[in-house]
C-alpha cells in the first residue's frame, strides 16, 4: 500500500504568514510561531511509513532536500481547493493508494493521530479531522474526488460542514479524527504564548 502525506506550506516570510496572528503580535513573533509550527508538523512526520510531499506557495526550501521520502512541489491553481484538487491529483497520478493532507497550523496534531488517519482510509473512502474553528486540519482520501473543494467558502466556520455534506454523496463512508484546534489567532496561542515568549503589541 503507497502512502503519502501532502504538507501545504508556505515560505517562511515575514509579514506573508499568520497575518490575522501579526496583527496582535506583530510579523517578527508571528514569524517565529510560523516556523516553530512548521518544525512541529514535520517532527510528527518523521516516524511515518509514508512519502512526504510538501507543497510550498512561495518559494521552496530546499532543507527538505535532504530527506529521501521528500518531494518537494510547487502549489498551482486558484483558491485554495483548487491547490488542493491539484496536489491530490498530482500525487494519486504518482500511484499512491492512500493520501493525507495537512497544513502547519495545528500544534494538536500527532503522529499517532496520523497513523490513526490511514488506518480509517482503510476501511473508508474518506478521513476528515475537525477543527474547532469550523474548517478541519487533516483529510484522506483513497481515490481523488476534486468535487469536494468545489463551492467552499475557504477560511469559514462552514468548511467542516460543507465538506461532510458535498461528502454525503460522493463517498460511501467517513473516518472521524478527533476535534482539534488550529493556531490562527492570538486567542488560539495558549500554552505557546509562554513557550515561544510571546508578547502582545497591538491591543
Amino acid at each position: 500500500m503507497k502512502k503519502a502525506i501532502i504538507v501545504f506550506q508556505k515560505a517562511a516570510v515575514s509579514g506573508n504568514v499568520k497575518t490575522r496572528l501579526a496583527q496582535r503580535i506583530g510579523d517578527a513573533q508571528a514569524l517565529k510561531v510560523y516556523s516553530f509550527l512548521v518544525a512541529y508538523t514535520h517532527r510528527q512526520l518523521e516516524d511515518m511509513d509514508a512519502d512526504i510531499f510538501v507543497f510550498f506557495a512561495g518559494e521552496p526550501d530546499s532543507v527538505y532536500s535532504e530527506n529521501s521520502n521528500y518531494h518537494i512541489c510547487r502549489q498551482c491553481g486558484g483558491d485554495l481547493g483548487a491547490r488542493m484538487a491539484a496536489a491530490f491529483a498530482e500525487v494519486f497520478d504518482a500511484g499512491y493508494e492512500q493520501v493525507l493532507i495537512i497544513g502547519t497550523d495545528c500544534h494538536e496534531l500527532k503522529s499517532n493521530i496520523l497513523q490513526d488517519a490511514f488506518q480509517g482510509l482503510n476501511a473508508t473512502d474518506m478521513v476528515i479531522g475537525p477543527a474547532k474553528d469550523g474548517g478541519y486540519y487533516l483529510l484522506g482520501l483513497t481515490s481523488p474526488i476534486p468535487e469536494l473543494f468545489e463551492g467552499i467558502q475557504w477560511s469559514t466556520a462552514s468548511v467542516f460542514t460543507d465538506t461532510m455534506e458535498i461528502a454525503s454523496s460522493l463517498v460511501n463512508s467517513v473516518y472521524l479524527l478527533p476535534i482539534l484546534s488550529d493556531v490562527d489567532r492570538y486567542e488560539d496561542l495558549g500554552e505557546l504564548s509562554a513557550l515561544l515568549g510571546l508578547k502582545e503589541i497591538n491591543m
